[in-house]
C-alpha cells in the first residue's frame, strides 16, 4: 500500500473518530457527495450513437478546527479509477496566529477562474471545482499580515512541475462588505504547458447587495524567452452576476475567455441561466455559448432538483450540445448533491 493512501486512511479514521466525540469537542466535520450518471445520443457517430458516463465523488472536511492560536482546514476528496476508489489530501492549511500576523503551511490549489461560484444549482460535474486558468498545485509556506478590512500574504514553495513558485497578494473590503477588491502577482519557474518562466498579474473585484451580486477577476501571463518558447503573453478574464428579483427566483448570466496553451487559441464561453423555485422543487433552463478559434457551440439544458432538505438535492437534467462539425449530441442523466456537518 502507498505511503500517501494510508496517510489519507489513517486521516479519515482521525476524521471519523472526531465526529463520535462531536457533543465533547465540536468538531466542524463535513460530509459530502456528488454524483451523475449520464447516457448520450450522438446521431453523427456510426455504431457508436449511445454511451454510458458516470461520476461520483465524496469529500470529507475539516473547516476551520481552531485550538488556541493554531488553525486547521482540511478536505479529503475520493478519486474513483474503473473499481478502486482512492481517496486523496485535496486541500491542506495549518496556521498559526499572533496579533495581526499568520504563518501557515499550505498544500492547496491556486489558479484563476471558478465557474458557477453563484450558481449553487448548476448541473453536477467532475471538474466543477477546478480552476479555468493557470491551475497548480501549491506546497509551501505563507505568511500574512491582516486587520478587520484589509489583508496582505506573501508565498513561497512550489511543486515538482511547476517548480519554485512566488506569490504576492492582497485583498480589501468595504466596511459593510459590499465591495471587495484584491490583486495577485505571481512568478513559477516553469509554466505548466510552455515549461518556461511565467509570471502572472491579477485584479479581482467583488459587489454584493440583496438584489445584485456581481464577481469579476482578471490575469495576464507573461512567458519569458525560454530556449525554443518566444516570449509571448496569454489572458484570463472572468465575470459572473446573479441578479436576484425574489426568493424564489434569480438570473445568473456569466462570461469568460481565455488563451489556450500551446496553440494560444482563444476561447469564449457565455452562459445564461434561470433559476426558479416552487416549493422543494427547482427548475435551472438554461443557454450556453462556446467559441474556439471561430467554431462555435451551443447547448441548451434545464434540470429539475428536488431539495428533500438544505442543501440536499436530487434530480433530472437534459442538455442539447449543437456544434459546427454537425456532431449533435443530446445528454439526459441524474444527479445527486448531498451535504452532511456535523
Amino acid at each position: 500500500m502507498f505511503p500517501g493512501k494510508q496517510l489519507s486512511i489513517a486521516l479519515l479514521a482521525l476524521l471519523l473518530c472526531c465526529g463520535l466525540r462531536l457533543n465533547a469537542l465540536d468538531l466542524p466535520v463535513s460530509f459530502a457527495w456528488d454524483s451523475a450518471n449520464t447516457t448520450s445520443y450522438t446521431p453523427a457517430q456510426n455504431r457508436k450513437e449511445l454511451a454510458w458516463n458516470e461520476f461520483y465523488r465524496i469529500s470529507i472536511g475539516l473547516d476551520s478546527l481552531q485550538c488556541n492560536n493554531f488553525k486547521l482546514n482540511l478536505k479529503l476528496q475520493s478519486y474513483p479509477d474503473f473499481i478502486d476508489n482512492n481517496l486523496e489530501i485535496r486541500d491542506f492549511r495549518l496556521s498559526y496566529q499572533k496579533t495581526a500576523w499568520e504563518i501557515a503551511a499550505a498544500s492547496i490549489l491556486t489558479g484563476y477562474g471558478l465557474p458557477n461560484q453563484n450558481h449553487p444549482n448548476h448541473i453536477v460535474s467532475a471538474n466543477q471545482d477546478d480552476f479555468l486558468y493557470q491551475e497548480m498545485r501549491f506546497n509551501g509556506l505563507e505568511i500574512a499580515h491582516k486587520t478587520k478590512l484589509q489583508r496582505y500574504y506573501l508565498q513561497l514553495g512550489g511543486n515538482v512541475h511547476n517548480q519554485a513558485t512566488g506569490i504576492l497578494g492582497g485583498s480589501w473590503r468595504s466596511n459593510d462588505n459590499a465591495f471587495a477588491a484584491g490583486v495577485k502577482q505571481e512568478f513559477r519557474a516553469l509554466d505548466t504547458h510552455w515549461r518556461t518562466p511565467v509570471s502572472v498579474s491579477a485584479l479581482f473585484l467583488n459587489f454584493n447587495s440583496d438584489k445584485v451580486i456581481m464577481a469579476g477577476e482578471a490575469a495576464l501571463s507573461y512567458f519569458l524567452e525560454h530556449e525554443r518558447t518566444q516570449a509571448h503573453t496569454g489572458f484570463f478574464a472572468q465575470t459572473e452576476g446573479k441578479f436576484i428579483p425574489n426568493p424564489q427566483a434569480y438570473l445568473y448570466l456569466s462570461a469568460y475567455c481565455h488563451t489556450l496553451e500551446p496553440k494560444e487559441q482563444l476561447k469564449q464561453r457565455y452562459q445564461l441561466v434561470w433559476h426558479q423555485s416552487v416549493g422543494k422543487l427547482a427548475l435551472n433552463p438554461g443557454v450556453a455559448l462556446d467559441i474556439v478559434s471561430g467554431i462555435s457551440d451551443y447547448q441548451a439544458f434545464t434540470s429539475v432538483d428536488w431539495f428533500f432538505a438544505p442543501d440536499n438535492r436530487l434530480g433530472f437534467f437534459y442538455r442539447y450540445q449543437d456544434s459546427r462539425n454537425s456532431l449533435n449530441k443530446h445528454t439526459v442523466g441524474i444527479q445527486a448533491a448531498m451535504r452532511y456537518g456535523l
